[in-house]
């Protein structure tokens, strides 16, 4: 049975991070980015790649996501803003792909026939994705730590830091690594509601929620995870007597304010937007 008095007897075992800590966790993290970075000049663009690097960059310019109907925008965008240090980007909206919300023959002309340096704008949008595999990484150490004490946090670390597919995931420009991250902390910001109920902590998971959607469309399967954890963790507290607060009516409503956090959340990412695509049948 986890109660409150163990949950602080293990993050007060956690403890902050020494000097020497700090050292090693930022060396291994910085090994996890170089694995990824020096892998990305040598490797070409994969068949997807192109598609995610033309949403995120016509949407940061244009504020219209005509180009996000196979993905929300929010893992696109964030990998198309290291494009923005770039001053001789051409966006061709001038195209008729663009005006028909052709996605995949847009994408073709944007990085293969407008006279960009392609393999210069997949090196600079990789550098966001890596940046998201650092924090996964960072994130699993942390919750790690905090739930079973440090030695669990340096072994979290060393799995993420050499594990095959998050390198490999983290030098690519798709959603994949995206949703992993968003899921990762919403989960995480979900225990640490369970364990220390507050409406910040109900918010923040209702946010992290709601920008795992806002990462890929199967992120929406987040909710039914969240639900069962709520479920089980009810089943491992025992007497519900002892704490009111975290009755089943309770978690039920709770539930549903991290609904509405992450519902608006979700249309904040799509800058409160509303309505049909231009030149598409999607809503």
């Amino acid at each position: 049975m986890h109660t409150e008095g163990n949950t602080r007897e293990r993050q007060h075992k956690a403890g902050r991070l020494r000097w020497w800590e700090w050292a090693l966790l930022l060396g291994g993290l910085a090994v996890m980015a170089a694995q990824a970075a020096l892998a990305s000049p040598l490797k070409s663009a994969a068949f997807d790649e192109e598609y995610h690097l033309a949403a995120g960059y016509a949407y940061l310019k244009t504020g219209d996501f005509r180009m996000s109907t196979s993905h929300p925008p929010l893992v696109d965008t964030l990998g198309a803003l290291p494009l923005l240090l770039l001053d001789n980007i051409t966006l061709p909206t001038d195209d008729p792909s663009w005006a028909a919300s052709d996605y995949f023959l847009f994408s073709d002309v944007f990085l293969w026939q407008s006279n960009n340096n392609a393999q210069e704008m997949l090196v600079y949008g990789r550098v966001a994705i890596i940046a998201l595999a650092v924090l996964l990484a960072a994130a699993l150490f942390v919750w790690a730590r905090q739930m079973a004490g440090p030695a669990a946090g340096w072994i979290a670390l060393v799995l993420a830091v050499f594990e095959p597919n998050l390198i490999a995931n983290g030098r690519l420009l798709t959603t994949d690594l995206g949703l992993a991250l968003f899921m990762t902390l919403t989960m995480w910001r979900l225990w640490v509601w369970l364990e220390r109920p507050s409406r910040r902590n109900l918010i923040l998971t209702g946010i992290l929620a709601g920008c795992t959607m806002a990462a890929k469309f199967t992120g929406v399967m987040v909710w039914p995870m969240m639900a069962g954890v709520m479920g089980i963790w009810r089943l491992e507290t025992g007497d519900w007597r002892v704490r009111p607060r975290q009755s089943l009516q309770s978690l039920v409503s709770s539930l549903f304010f991290m609904a509405l956090a992450a519902y608006a959340a979700l249309w904040a990412i799509y800058r409160f937007d509303f309505g049909l695509i231009p030149g598409s049948s999607f809503p």
